[in-house]
């Protein structure tokens, strides 16, 4: 489970911003888009972030996707010196000389942790773990750089066990601790290791490229029996006019792989069969590419994060997507969905609390700043959509008159 997540001079974001997935004091849907978590706190199952383009929206879940993979590569992928591939805030120069800074609380194994980290391009400045398992806070390792005698202070808390002193001399500057000390077995954090590796799955856009779940789930889930029904109930469901799948394999002359979609004739009892990636469209190529990945964090209680969700795919099958994790009978381990989108259609209290809604926007100083929903204070039943699309809740366009 998220608790929450804050950054700070990374990308668009100069200062720290902070997204909470703790539930507010509101009853509306109280029993489908929360869950219980831990000393009788109650977490939402999806968060949506709106804002105009260039906002920052999608730079939030990079900032997510960055620590994710700092956390998973630093200590195998990085050599001696080299470069943290950081993008602190541009827009002031004093920010270049600072750190980026990131802080995640998460539920992992039953317990709550924090985990801070600051660094520059060229090294960690700082890296913290706490852990709460009964309530109270217990430091399990700090990781300071002293600047004047250049070298880090550590500190190791009584209830964190391990080989400290050997993980701390093998840590480079470039390297986070935290994955140091899993690849030299640490057994206390390789659970914090995994749940960044196997329960946080992000979706984000990279270049022109964008990391979708990989087709192979997909297609794992159609060549098994047991889960072959839920994938034919989903497109049902979906009604894209997709009767069922068949997977063929090619040996020759190439390795390969085909999906081929059953429809119905309309004039005969006859099925035809198209090409999944020849002769469907985007939004059911898209569909096909995030169905395996989508039940699965659905089956297995993970936490998706994914960047403009809505891309290619019509609002009805949006909101069917973002039904499914507020079907307590569907999400029955307490996954959590957080996403980007400029669908204003799903701006309804009947879908969304008002603690699930966040927007971004940048400020004067051209900075990003996210705020929920409930910092603006609406009634119980207001009409959020129209209310966001006048301007009420900020994170829009403001566009000027073009002439020739």
């Amino acid at each position: 489970m998220l608790l929450q997540f804050s950054v700070k001079n990374f990308r668009s974001f100069a200062n720290e911003e902070t997204l909470r997935l703790y539930a507010g004091k509101g009853a509306e849907l109280l029993d489908t888009n929360t869950f219980a978590a831990q000393h009788q706190q109650r977490l939402v199952c999806s968060s949506v972030i709106y804002g105009a383009n260039a906002s920052g929206k999608s730079n939030l879940i990079k900032a997510l996707y960055f620590l994710q993979q700092f956390i998973l590569l630093s200590s195998t992928a990085f050599q001696e010196k080299q470069k943290i591939p950081l993008q602190p805030f541009r827009l002031h120069s004093s920010a270049q000389e600072q750190p980026s800074e990131f802080s995640i609380d998460f539920m992992c194994s039953g317990i709550r942790f924090t985990y801070c980290v600051a660094l520059t391009e060229e090294q960690v400045i700082t890296e913290e773990l706490y852990a709460y398992p009964k309530k109270y806070r217990q430091t399990w390792f700090t990781r300071k750089w002293n600047h004047s005698l250049k070298k880090y202070d550590w500190y190791h808390g009584p209830s964190f066990k391990g080989e400290h002193k050997a993980w701390a001399h093998m840590t480079r500057l470039n390297a986070l601790y935290l994955s140091t000390a899993v690849q030299f077995n640490s057994e206390l954090l390789q659970p914090i290791f995994l749940w960044f590796k196997e329960r946080l799955v992000i979706l984000v856009k990279d270049g022109l490229q964008e990391n979708v779940f990989h087709p192979e789930l997909t297609l794992q889930f159609l060549k098994n029996p047991q889960t072959l029904p839920w994938i034919r109930k989903f497109i049902e469901c979906a009604d894209i006019g997709i009767e069922d799948f068949q997977v063929i394999e090619e040996t020759s002359p190439l390795k390969k792989t085909i999906i081929k979609t059953q429809h119905q004739m309309i004039d005969s009892e006859q099925k035809i069969f198209f090409d999944l990636l020849q002769d469907e469209s985007a939004g059911t190529q898209r569909l096909f590419l995030l169905i395996g990945g989508w039940l699965q964090a659905l089956r297995e209680g993970l936490v998706l994060c994914v960047d403009e969700l809505d891309l290619h795919l019509h609002p009805y099958i949006v909101r069917y997507l973002i039904e499914l994790f507020h079907t307590p009978k569907v999400n029955q381990n307490k996954a959590q969905l957080i996403f980007t989108t400029h669908d204003t259609s799903l701006l309804d209290s009947d879908i969304f609390r008002r603690d699930q809604i966040w927007f971004v926007q940048k400020d004067e100083h051209l900075a990003s700043r996210l705020s929920s929903l409930l910092d603006f204070k609406p009634r119980k039943g207001e009409a959020i959509g129209k209310g966001y699309l006048k301007g009420r809740y900020g994170a829009l366009p403001f566009l000027g008159k073009f002439r020739f």
